[in-house]
Formats: C-alpha cells, sequence, structure tokens
C-alpha cells in the first residue's frame, strides 16, 4: 500500500501563516522591545546637533556648485542655467512635500525667499562667473557673515556673543587665506565683482527672512514656495538671455551636471538649510557658509589636481573652529 507524500503549502498558505505570526501579540511586543532598545543604544542626537550636520551637509554640497557651473555655463547661457537648475530643485522639493501631505507656502515670506536666496542669488553668482574667477566670488562670500550679523542685529533683534563674533571673524579671516593665493585678479572686473557683492547680500537676507518665518511655518513648505517663487523671477531674464542670441547647446555631461546642480546643490541643499534656520540663530547659521570655500578647495585638489598652499592649509583650519565657536 503506497503510503502518500505529504502535499507542500501553497504560496497563500505560507503568506497567511507569515501574517498570521506577525499578528500574533507576542510578535508585536517583540519588536516593540527592540525598537525600544535601540532607541536607547543608539540614541538620535538632539534638535541642535540635527541642525548643525543639516547645515555642513547643505554647504558641503553648495561647496561644489561653483565648480559644476562653471563647466555648464560653457554650454548654457547663465540665466536659462538658473532656471534649469531652480525647475530641477522644485520637482525634487515638490515629490518631497508631496509625502507630507503639505504644498507649497504662497504669500510675501516664500515669495521673498525666492528672490533674495534663489534668483537674485543665482543671478548675480552666474552672470558674475562670466565677468570675473570664481576665486573673486569666494572672496566676497566671505563677508556673508557679516551682512547676516547686521541684518540678524537689525531685524531678529539677535545679541551676538563675543564668541559667536570672534568666530565670524576667524572664518572670515580663513577664508581670505584659503583664497588669496589666486585672488590676484581682485580688481580685474569691477562688474563680476560687484555682482558678486549684490549676491552675497542677498544670500545674506535669505538667511535672516528665512530665520525669522521658518520658526512659525513649515520649513520644507516655505523653501519649495520659495523656489517656485525664484523660478518665476528667472523666466523673464532667462527669455529675454535667449531672445538676443545667447548660445545654448548642452550636451549630456551638461544635461547630468544641471540634474545635480538642481536636485543636489538646490534642492536638497535649500531643505537642509531652512531645516538648520528653524532651530539655530541666522548669525550662527551664516558662518556655515565659509565651509563652502573650504570644500571648493578640497574639490580642486582632488578632482582637478591644482595644489594646495599652506595659507589654504592654514585658512581651512580656521574655518573649521570658525564654525564651532
Amino acid at each position: 500500500m503506497a503510503i502518500a507524500s505529504p502535499s507542500l503549502p501553497s504560496r497563500v498558505d505560507v503568506v497567511l501563516m507569515l501574517s498570521a505570526v506577525a499578528d500574533h501579540a507576542w510578535t508585536r511586543t517583540g519588536i516593540a522591545s527592540v525598537r525600544t532598545w535601540l532607541s536607547h543604544a543608539v540614541p538620535r542626537p538632539d534638535r541642535r546637533v540635527q541642525a548643525l550636520l543639516a547645515l555642513l551637509a547643505a554647504s558641503v554640497l553648495w561647496g561644489t556648485s561653483p565648480g559644476a557651473t562653471r563647466l555648464v555655463l560653457d554650454n548654457i547661457p547663465p540665466l536659462t542655467l538658473g532656471v534649469a537648475r531652480l525647475a530641477v530643485a522644485w520637482i525634487v522639493l515638490r515629490l518631497l512635500l508631496h509625502r507630507s501631505g503639505t504644498y507649497p507656502a504662497r504669500g510675501l515670506a516664500p515669495a521673498l525667499l525666492g528672490l533674495t536666496g534663489m534668483a537674485a542669488f543665482v543671478l548675480c553668482r552666474n552672470v558674475g562667473l562670466h565677468f570675473a574667477p570664481a576665486a573673486n566670488a569666494s572672496l566676497f562670500e566671505a563677508a556673508t557673515p557679516i551682512f547676516v550679523l547686521l541684518l540678524a542685529a537689525t531685524a531678529l533683534h539677535e545679541r551676538p556673543s563675543g564668541r559667536r563674533v570672534l568666530g565670524v571673524f576667524a572664518s572670515v579671516a580663513g577664508v581670505g587665506l584659503a583664497v588669496l593665493p589666486d585672488a590676484s585678479s581682485l580688481g580685474s572686473s569691477l562688474v563680476g565683482n560687484g555682482l558678486f557683492l549684490v549676491g552675497t547680500a542677498c544670500f545674506a537676507a535669505y538667511n535672516v527672512i528665512g530665520r525669522k518665518i521658518a520658526v512659525d511655518g513649515h520649513p520644507l513648505a516655505l523653501v519649495t514656495g520659495g523656489v517656485g517663487y525664484g523660478l518665476l523671477f528667472l523666466c523673464l531674464p532667462a527669455g529675454l538671455e535667449l531672445l538676443a542670441g545667447a548660445s545654448l547647446a548642452p550636451d549630456p555631461g551638461d544635461v547630468l551636471l544641471v540634474v545635480y546642480l538642481g536636485a543636489g546643490c538646490s534642492g536638497l541643499a535649500y531643505a537642509l538649510s531652512v531645516f538648520g534656520l528653524s532651530r539655530l540663530e541666522a548669525g550662527q547659521v551664516a558662518v556655515f557658509g565659509n565651509v563652502e570655500t573650504l570644500v571648493g578647495i578640497g574639490v580642486a585638489v582632488a578632482v582637478l589636481g591644482e595644489a594646495i598652499s599652506l595659507g589654504q592649509v592654514i585658512g581651512g583650519a580656521l574655518i573649521l573652529a570658525g564654525v564651532w565657536l
């Protein structure tokens, strides 16, 4: 008499059994215990540390931006590049915002963010790079903390401590030492240098406005709305640029760089920066901008093979010291 072999459970039976196990009370209790243990074994950083890490990441992304922009400007005019970059950034931020069930902010506050930190800053930086070298832009960026301290003291009534002021000046001195070896042409272009200075003031205003409104509002909604407004502000100048006969001939490498500039250096970096602005004072946030110069020098050495001087090493150390003061 033949003995029938036991039949194997079907895939449906297996799924039902696994579901029953997963739904069992002791399973849920075990998972909750593991989560509790992990929360104690690997504690989450406090709000200030989270903000500092977010700003550091944003500064690293922004530090890689000038080199990528320089490469793309060979085939894409500056204002058109600004529109493309902000368009990619808006798409990325809108997708992130959709997951939280929130919509981009509208009104005067995000419009001011878009005007100062997106449209005006991108316009001044991209056009200025056509008239003056990138080293000049780095020098003028060092003035950002000074502008922010003045504006924050006036608009936000922030009183910087002596330590904070010392950190700002140490960071500014570090930027000067880091870029002065390549800044022999500082006076070569009054137009380019003027645009860099205006762009620095605009970005300082963005930091102060962002600090003022990000505390009470939804940071991601605010920055997404700001990028949208900035994109609208740049559309008309970019259209006039193309109508004037500006050459537009991007290759696949340029397209990839635009995606990187938009998604990383704009979308993600703006989201990280407004997160930091909602948790730290504007003056402290501004000092992180000088980390961009340090990152830019590192990229130049590692990627472009440029030599690094002793002054740049000392300047980098001063920048980091200024950030943590």
